[in-house]
C-alpha cells in the first residue's frame, strides 16, 4: 500500500511538470542525493559516469550521465524509481517549428541541451536564463 502511495505521488509529479511550461532545477552534489537514488542508479547503470547530478522541486532527482557514448539524463523519485530516461540529441534532430516556437516564447532563453525521451518522440529542452537551469517540454 504504502509503495502504491509514492507511485501514484511520483505519476502526479511527472504530470504535472509534463503539464507545467518549464521546471528550474539546481545542480547539486553527490552527498546531497539519498541513499536510495545513489543505489538504484549504481544498480541500473553500472557503467555510466555521473556528470552532474541535479533536484527539481523537494523529491526528484535527475543524474546527467555518459552511458558508453550516449549523454543521458535519468530522472529518480526520491525513493530510487527512475520516472523517465533521455537521451541527448544533436540540436538537428529537435523539430524546427518547435524549436521556432520556443525561442519565440522565451526569447531570453538560451538552449543548452535537447533530449529525447526514450521510446517516444517526445523532446526535453534545457537552457540557461539568467544562471537558471530551465526544463521545457514543448
Amino acid at each position: 500500500m504504502k509503495n502504491l502511495i509514492f507511485t501514484t505521488l511520483f505519476i502526479l509529479g511527472l504530470a504535472f511538470m509534463a503539464k507545467s511550461q518549464y521546471v528550474v532545477k539546481s545542480q547539486i552534489n553527490e552527498e546531497s542525493v539519498p541513499g536510495k537514488v545513489k543505489s538504484n542508479f549504481n544498480t541500473k547503470f553500472p557503467d555510466a559516469k555521473v556528470l552532474n547530478w541535479y533536484k527539481i522541486g523537494a523529491t526528484t532527482y535527475e543524474a546527467l550521465i555518459k552511458n558508453g557514448k550516449q549523454t543521458e539524463l535519468v530522472v529518480f523519485d526520491w525513493e530510487g524509481r527512475v520516472g523517465e530516461e533521455l537521451i541527448q540529441v544533436k540540436g538537428k534532430e529537435f523539430p524546427k517549428d518547435k524549436k521556432a516556437a520556443l525561442e519565440k516564447k522565451y526569447k531570453d532563453l538560451k538552449i543548452t541541451h535537447v533530449f529525447k525521451v526514450k521510446g517516444t518522440n517526445n523532446f526535453v529542452v534545457e537552457g540557461d536564463n539568467d544562471g537558471k537551469i530551465y526544463q521545457i517540454k514543448p
